[in-house]
């Protein structure tokens, strides 16, 4: 179940529980200026005008996950404008990766078409079944690498997404919007039989099949720059990275660890999760 809810349960008396809590780690300066100092770290403008790319795409989260994207795509927009004055928003595409939840578009579509973007960009939401595919080629796992023609055909490639645990990926990051976000269904679902190999789980990166699968996809279709958030278990912005999603991965899963990896010290006959 996305979003909010609640499901109440019912503890014996007799039973012993604890409550594991994420870690306490308040949130930064506000989110417009954590992102403006991380595009300047890296030297993004310099990136943009050396590349002088004649098309862009940007891939954003849906509305399953609680990225802050009415914070971070302004701005970012904004200093992609400046860097390049004379990009055409009519060659700047946005693509929503649903992924194949499910349609009509999700609400991130309707609060994108309530800021004051350029009016021109083209906003896609992406559809896994239906949508106009780019193939790139195939994994070692026979994952097959086909993304939206809108994301695969520009000439330059950003992702955004969120540094956190995930059931399957370990954690997930910025790649996995575009990667599976914008993916067919046939990549998705070539990709997810991994999960049968039972080393595909949270908080796992290295042998972990799925990930390294969907890592490994990234790095054939060519992604050229990726944003990364890292929240707190509030919700709340600890920390922006920018600059190539491999990197940001390895840089971002210490501070995730350090919110959500709780140490046990000893195992439990039953364990009820929410995130």
């Amino acid at each position: 179940m996305y979003h909010n809810g609640l499901r109440p349960i019912t503890i014996p008396e007799k039973a012993k529980a604890t409550v594991l809590q994420p870690a306490a780690i308040p949130s930064g300066q506000p989110l417009p200026d954590m992102l403006t100092e991380a595009l300047e770290d890296v030297r993004f403008g310099e990136q943009l005008r050396a590349s002088a790319p004649t098309s862009i795409a940007i891939a954003v989260p849906d509305g399953t996950q609680p990225f802050p994207t009415m914070d971070i795509l302004p701005t970012l927009l904004q200093k992609l404008f400046k860097e390049l004055p004379s990009i055409e928003p009519a060659h700047v595409n946005i693509i929503v990766a649903d992924g194949s939840h499910a349609h009509p578009p999700c609400k991130t579509i309707q609060n994108l078409l309530e800021l004051d973007l350029p009016r021109t960009c083209n906003l896609v939401s992406h559809d896994a079944h239906n949508a106009p595919m780019r193939h790139f080629g195939v994994t070692r796992r026979g994952t097959p690498v086909s993304v939206n023609d809108a994301f695969g055909k520009s000439a330059f490639k950003m992702v955004l997404g969120i540094i956190e645990p995930h059931l399957f990926y370990g954690i997930s990051d910025a790649l996995k919007t575009a990667v599976m976000g914008c993916a067919s269904i046939e990549s998705i679902r070539q990709n997810h039989r991994l999960i049968k190999t039972g080393r595909a789980c949270v908080g796992k990166l290295g042998g972990n099949p799925m990930r390294e699968d969907l890592t490994e996809a990234g790095g054939i279709l060519g992604i050229d720059f990726g944003v990364n958030v890292v929240l707190n278990s509030d919700g709340d912005p600890v920390a922006v990275l920018a600059g190539q999603p491999e990197g940001l991965l390895e840089r971002g899963a210490d501070t995730c660890a350090a919110i959500f990896g709780v140490e046990l010290a000893k195992k439990y006959d039953i364990i009820l999760a929410s995130c």
